[in-house]
């Protein structure tokens, strides 16, 4: 037999967030059926603020054991271009 292995692990720490975004939308959206209400999601900014939030998140806890050291390697190569480019010469 072989172990299949799912992506999905520890998906329960998700749970409150997708929760929250979808509620968001789903009440957001309800808002539009009265015609005195508008809904907030009728600002194509709402829906894409939901989706970059989303993002990060999901970017972030997937990469959460290696990202601070990444981010330095990152910012400490910038820094010796951006010395190298201050040299005159």
């Amino acid at each position: 037999m072989s172990s299949v292995r799912t992506p999905a692990h520890h998906w329960e720490r998700y749970i409150p967030m997708v929760g929250s975004i979808a509620l968001f939308v789903l009440l957001g959206n309800l808002f539009g059926a009265f015609p005195f209400l508008t809904a907030p999601t009728s600002v194509y900014t709402v829906p894409l603020a939901c989706a970059l939030i989303t993002f990060f998140v999901f970017q972030l806890a997937g990469h959460s054991p290696s990202w601070p050291h990444r981010l330095h390697e990152a910012f400490h190569r910038a820094g010796r271009v951006a010395r190298a480019a201050d040299v005159p010469g």
